[in-house]
């Protein structure tokens, strides 16, 4: 999965984070700073900020998860 890379001082790349799990999505934050909201279980299905945007320290990244069918 990616990693939040960091873009300038203090905002970061925000990857797409779908088909992860939790473990995997808290791990590709790492030490970024970001705060995360997660809603359900199993693979992520949603994110907010989506791919490719960028988020600042501090944020909060949302993450939707739902169990495989």
């Amino acid at each position: 999965q990616g990693l939040f890379q960091k873009v300038g001082e203090n905002n970061f790349s925000v990857p797409d984070l779908r088909g992860a799990t939790i473990r995997d999505v808290m791990a590709s934050i790492g030490q970024a700073g970001i705060k995360v909201k997660i809603d359900g279980s199993g693979m992520a299905v949603n994110q907010r900020p989506p791919p490719g945007s960028v988020i600042g320290e501090g944020e909060t990244f949302f993450v939707s998860f739902r169990q495989p069918d």
